[in-house]
């Protein structure tokens, strides 16, 4: 459906997690040209009922697949999608390895065409994509500014409800609030995300996930004024009430977090525990 002028969200399929909404991909057309941001799962009939959409919408011409992160839920329809249409899949260049590897294993021999630079643009034909390097949720995650509408696109790096996870095996805590700083600047009027509704107040969203994690990364500060610990006790202290299968999730928060200050020099681990550094 047409959630903003010029823009078509398609949202199709399952929830990839816990207290998330199914992908949502959008369609951003032009005077000249179209752009396809996120496939969804590499499910057919996913795939078939994003491709029926576009067959919907017509023309302009789709003339480019940006993916906003490597993803499955976000770049697993990317290689059918480009293969019909034959438009060329766009990704970040820390992503594409990623990104082509999956597209490998799903025994499609399409790969990312194009790594555009940060702020690199787009012409759409009366308004331009300005893609963004928004390195946190994935060191590759990608944002998209339509101009000059102001409609960004975040994928995972903003959600439509709740906090974005970042894990340490793939994120970065510290560029991930880098780049939130980031988007402020951009003064985007509508945040188009990759699971759940449109954020019609984005500084205020943005400003509250900033907020969110540096109060938890002073919940963990607190916690360790008492002595060393390790990541279980600190999982327990500071997520006191979570569900049981919410744990690893929250494990995997404190240790991006805890990378995060140990690279600042403010914590230590030792052994098992991990101690303020005096």
């Amino acid at each position: 459906m047409e959630v903003l002028p010029g823009v078509h969200a398609i949202t199709v399929g399952q929830s990839p997690g816990p207290g998330l909404f199914p992908p949502n991909s959008y369609l951003i057309v032009g005077a000249r040209a179209s752009a396809l941001v996120d496939t969804g799962w590499n499910q057919p009939e996913h795939i078939r009922a994003r491709l029926d959409y576009l067959q919907k919408i017509g023309p302009p011409p789709l003339s480019a697949i940006i993916i906003t992160h490597r993803h499955p839920d976000h770049m697993g329809g990317a290689g059918a999608i480009s293969q019909a249409t034959g438009a060329p899949i766009y990704a970040a260049p820390a992503e594409k390895p990623a990104i082509d590897q999956a597209l490998e294993k799903q025994g499609i021999a399409v790969r990312v065409h194009h790594t555009p630079s940060n702020r690199f643009r787009l012409d759409l034909g009366g308004r331009e994509i300005e893609f963004i390097h928004s390195p946190g949720h994935t060191l590759g995650s990608l944002s998209v500014l339509v101009r000059p509408d102001g409609f960004l696109f975040t994928g995972d790096t903003v959600l439509g409800m709740g906090t974005t996870v970042v894990n340490p095996d793939e994120g970065d805590m510290a560029l991930y609030l880098q780049t939130l700083r980031t988007l402020l600047e951009y003064e985007p009027t509508v945040i188009c995300p990759g699971h759940g509704p449109l954020v019609r107040n984005p500084r205020a969203k943005i400003q509250e996930l900033i907020q969110h994690r540096l109060e938890r990364e002073a919940q963990i500060l607190n916690a360790l004024r008492d002595g060393p610990k390790t990541l279980e006790t600190l999982r327990e202290e500071v997520y006191p009430e979570l569900e049981p299968r919410l744990h690893t999730m929250a494990r995997n928060q404190l240790r991006t977090h805890l990378a995060k200050l140990q690279k600042e020099g403010r914590v230590a681990l030792e052994g098992d525990r991990y101690r303020l550094v005096s």
